[in-house]
């Protein structure tokens, strides 16, 4: 009979044994192993025979995990003081079953290293030298900040070792102990972990034994700077074959390293199938992970017991959480971590990791930006690991050979053939004299090791680009170009230039630059407005992004949202938007995080929330910082914080960005100086300075590229402001023309799927509304609705806006009831797409009491705006001209319905909610002048000289207020009695 190997047990499980704490089944299962495996008995010995030289001494710590005794104090300080290798020894920093863990220096190099050293008892062993080995080079797969960096694997002599770098700190489960460290910082500590394993993941790697004592914090005062998981021991590279999709472990060449059916690791925090000898995958990392967070938040394993036996018959029950104030729902995160069926778990790292952090920072955002610098801080040092020199002098071996030869000849077109050329040969002379300036062979070290990152990173990008142009003809060279990052940067550069944008490994970089092609398609689609084939394909490439590299994940996701924005969903798109903006601070995508948190940012301001923008400004700042404020970026981050302030009614300051915004496009930036110009004349517009707006509408159009992304959108919409400004100032004539130019436009440029055109129309029919030209503007916004509702269906938001048009024409008209009906519906999108608590769906509301109003039905009127005011004040506050449309509606109903008093204080809350803005006159009088209505039957000595100012501000106001500036002289003109018509 053929006897099946095991693998060998660990450390731990070694340790266990000698101290005589294995329960019996475990102890025998460990004794038949021995029996048949020589190392693990030498193991065993050198344990008895430590022991035996330092009785009473309890186990000692090896980076935080629990080890057998150490051997003789002599022996390892025998060591201390000589050489290993080439590095010199300097202290003790402890030991294991397997071997001692030294400070050491390695002269060559000029740093502090971490030695890991084999027990010399156990150096003669092949099998343990083999894995060892082994350890070293899984290790060495994963280049992520959030994982132990390994230099060196060698031999000296009889000792085996392992050069790894040094963290200088303690284990993450002694910090949480010692710290205590509130629930939100524990879990910011587990998440950087976590970006570790899913790091270790992506690279086929399943650690295994993931433990609180498995990851080591690296501080810096009282400050944690890393988190760093270690100990890949007894993990185990992932056979593709087996199963791609989850890591699935299958039977490997050396059955007593990777065999199926091991209990490997800690029983302590060990998934029900590693502990059942099961097939083990990524999800036992998953279980590890929850298992040892719910231990730092609560104090005790979800599973306790003493013996494996104990441990599975708490598997039996539901953990249960001690009273703490952790959230419900960080707890029922962890729990699906926990879940006994691996089906049942989160099903990859990357997952759980997102789900804490939005949790985490769905209750404080402001914590959000510390969790995200400390993610890129381990960033920073993931990619120094690009920089390791060698034994040579790295301004000698540093080069950088590219021959445009083969480029040329792959590209057909003459005029794109040279650009390629010419971009990618000057930014191979950018590079190699950028070295040049900062290598200097006399100085130590020759070149900053950030400098090196940064360059070796421009360096991989330009060839890399080059070969996949070649490979590929040339399809999308030019837009391809953007990939290359600029090595002038790197004498100086900022944390994200030392990431380069394609994958080093050539297999991967081609199937990224695959899926780029795909989304450069979906990208275009976007820009031209065919949003259902820009969401169709951008979807596909987010879900083989997810299984391909982090960084396209990033960007297939921020395409995807912002697609799914100007598409008209929203609410979806936000979703989408977050979820881009947790992969791209993970993966160190700062260029992506920077323009998913200013997208944020506009969507915010859209769904009329514009605090929550300023939130994500803050987040948006901070990627902008680590990526160096690139010009082009920074200007539409500018405009976008801008355009929030302004809605916040914060003129000054808004005014301020947004002129930030004009002078970066106008000084390199230009493919945003439009939209930052528009920016200024949506202020304008906020501030009734119409005739400002006009001019800044007409810069934003002399300032459109004549081709290129969003030219088209960007004729039409800036055509669409300037109209209805030129309507606000009463040059409807002017307003019309322009207006009718955008639509001319959009009809011949865009093809009859393309939702501009519909919206072109809906702009339109408001200029029509304005210039009084009511029933010209309802067949207008009926045209528009009908084409809209072929593309998007009748529950879109575009749709709902174009349904208030049509309701304000059918108001104008006096048929107040069918307009209360298309108000009730548009108001019923709103709630759908931004909630019934929105700013948006309140405004709507406030409408249809107005329709209500003239329909005779005020009972309703005043019901629907009891509702509104109270959202439209926590989502503006006083004052703001919203809340004054909205105080104005009722005190004019509540006076109506006889509550005179409350209606009178409605209405001078509104007068004041009017006066400090520099918005139409024409509000303020109007106010006014309902005020001096409601006053005249009670204190008419009051009432007439708030009558008297109304008649002087409408003479300030637009010509939209000429006809309630004639009503109301009439009331003076007959004692306050309305003139009968």
């Amino acid at each position: 009979m053929v006897r099946r190997v095991t693998p060998c047990p660990t450390d731990d499980v070694l340790g266990a044994l000698v101290q005589q704490v294995l329960a019996d089944d475990e102890s025998e299962r460990v004794r038949v192993h021995i029996d048949e495996c020589n190392v693990c008995a030498q193991a065993v010995v050198a344990a008895v025979k430590g022991r035996a030289m330092n009785p009473g001494v309890a186990p000692t710590l090896a980076f935080g995990t629990q080890t057998l005794p150490t051997i003789a104090p002599e022996r390892s300080e025998a060591v201390i003081g000589s050489k290993i290798g080439r590095y010199d020894v300097r202290a003790l920093l402890g030991a294991g079953g397997m071997g001692h863990v030294y400070e050491a220096y390695d002269a060559e190099l000029d740093r502090a290293i971490a030695l890991k050293v084999l027990r010399p008892e156990l150096g003669v062993a092949q099998s343990l030298t083999e894995r060892l080995v082994r350890e070293s080079r899984l290790m060495a797969k994963v280049s992520h900040g959030s994982v132990i960096t390994v230099y060196d694997v060698g031999r000296a002599g009889s000792t085996v070792f392992i050069a790894m770098e040094l963290i200088r700190g303690e284990t993450l489960g002694s910090y949480v102990a010692r710290k205590r460290p509130p629930w939100r910082e524990v879990v910011e500590l587990f998440e950087r972990a976590g970006a570790g394993l899913a790091a270790a993941h992506r690279a086929g790697i399943v650690h295994r034994d993931f433990k609180p004592e498995n990851a080591l914090v690296e501080l810096h005062g009282d400050t944690v700077s890393r988190v760093v998981v270690t100990d890949f021991g007894i993990a185990r590279a992932t056979s593709i074959a087996d199963d791609p999709e989850r890591g699935i472990v299958g039977r490997r060449s050396d059955p007593r390293i990777t065999s199926v059916g091991s209990a490997i690791g800690t029983p302590a925090y060990m998934a029900p199938e590693q502990l059942n000898d099961a097939h083990v995958d990524l999800r036992a990392d998953v279980f590890a992970f929850a298992a040892s967070l719910w231990e730092a938040l609560f104090g005790s394993r979800p599973f306790p017991g003493r013996t494996v036996d104990e441990i599975r018959g708490a598997m039996r029950r539901r953990p249960q959480a001690q009273k703490t104030n952790v959230p419900r729902a960080v707890i029922r995160v962890l729990e699906r971590g926990l879940a006994i069926e691996r089906t049942e778990r989160w099903q990859d790292m990357t997952a759980f990791v997102r789900e804490l952090l939005i949790l985490r920072s769905r209750r404080r955002r402001i914590q959000v930006a510390a969790g995200v610098m400390g993610l890129v801080g381990a960033g920073i040092a993931g990619a120094l690991v690009l920089a390791r020199p060698s034994h040579e002098d790295p301004c000698a071996r540093a080069t950088l050979a590219l021959d445009t030869t083969a480029v040329r000849a792959a590209i057909a077109d003459p005029v794109a053939r040279e650009a390629v050329a010419t971009k990618l040969a000057g930014a191979a002379d950018t590079w190699r004299k950028t070295h040049e300036a900062t290598c200097k062979g006399d100085r130590h070290p020759v070149q900053a090791p950030t400098t090196t990152a940064c360059l070796d990173a421009r360096k991989l990008e330009i060839l890399g680009v080059a070969d996949d142009v070649v490979i590929d003809h040339g399809e999308h060279a030019l837009r391809y170009l953007a990939v290359l990052g600029d090595a002038a940067q790197c004498a100086s550069p900022a944390p994200s230039q030392l990431i380069a944008k394609v994958p080093a490994d050539p297999a991967l970089r081609r199937k990224v630059t695959a899926l780029r092609y795909r989304a450069f398609t979906a990208e275009t689609a976007r820009d031209n407005a065919e949003f259902k084939l820009a969401i169709d394909e951008a979807t596909k490439v987010v879900a083989e992004a997810e299984k391909t590299w982090p960084f396209q994940h990033a960007e297939a996701l921020y395409l995807l949202g912002t697609a799914q924005a100007l598409g008209g969903d929203s609410k979806l798109s936000v979703g989408t938007l977050r979820h881009a903006a947790a992969v791209a601070e993970t993966a160190h995508h700062d260029y992506i995080a920077a323009n998913v948190w200013i997208q944020l940012v506009l969507s915010a301001a859209d769904d009329n929330a514009p605090e929550r923008g300023l939130e994500y400004a803050n987040y948006a700042e901070a990627a902008l910082d680590r990526l160096g404020r690139p010009p082009l970026v920074t200007a539409l981050f500018e405009y976008a914080k801008g355009s929030t302030l302004s809605l916040l009614s914060r003129f000054d300051e808004a005014e301020i960005s947004l002129r930030r915004a004009v002078d970066l496009a106008s000084n390199g930036a230009l493919a945003t100086l439009p939209q930052a110009i528009q920016g200024l004349g949506f202020l304008y517009e906020q501030q009734g300075r119409y005739t400002d707006a006009v001019e800044a509408y007409r810069l934003a159009l002399t300032k459109l590229p004549e081709n290129g992304a969003g030219s088209v959108s960007g004729a039409i919409v800036f055509r669409q402001r300037l109209a209805m400004n030129l309507a606000m100032l009463g040059r409807t004539a002017e307003a019309k023309a322009v207006s009718r130019e955008g639509v001319a436009i959009a009809e011949s440029k865009l093809p009859p799927e393309n939702v501009d055109r519909a919206t072109a129309r809906g702009n339109l029919a408001e200029v029509l509304l304005q210039d009084g030209s009511v029933e010209e503007a309802l067949v207008e916004v009926q045209q528009a609705m009908h084409a809209l509702a072929k593309l998007e269906g009748e529950r879109s938001a575009r749709f709902g806006q174009l349904l208030s048009i049509k309701a304000d024409a059918l108001h104008l008209l006096e048929r107040h009831g069918e307009a209360a009906v298309q108000f009730a519906r548009a108001c019923d999108i709103a709630a759908f797409h931004h909630g019934e608590k929105s700013s948006d769906h309140a405004a709507c509301e406030l409408n249809r009491a107005m329709a209500l109003v003239d329909a005779g039905d005020h009972a309703t009127a005043l019901r629907v705006i009891d509702k509104a005011v109270p959202t439209l004040l926590d989502a503006f506050g006083e004052p703001h001209p919203q809340v004054a449309n909205a105080l104005l509606t009722r005190g004019i109903l509540r006076v109506k319905a006889g509550q005179s008093a409350n209606g009178i204080a409605d209405l001078e809350r509104a007068v004041k909610n009017f006066e400090p803005g520099t918005a139409d006159a024409g509000h303020l009088a109007n106010a006014q002048w309902h005020l001096a209505k409601a006053l005249w039957p009670i204190d008419r000595e009051r009432a007439k000289p708030i009558l008297d100012q109304a008649l002087e501000t409408f003479k300030r106001a637009s010509l939209t207020w000429v006809a309630q500036h004639t009503e109301a002289a009439e009331w003076l003109a007959t004692n306050g009695k309305p003139k009968r018509r």
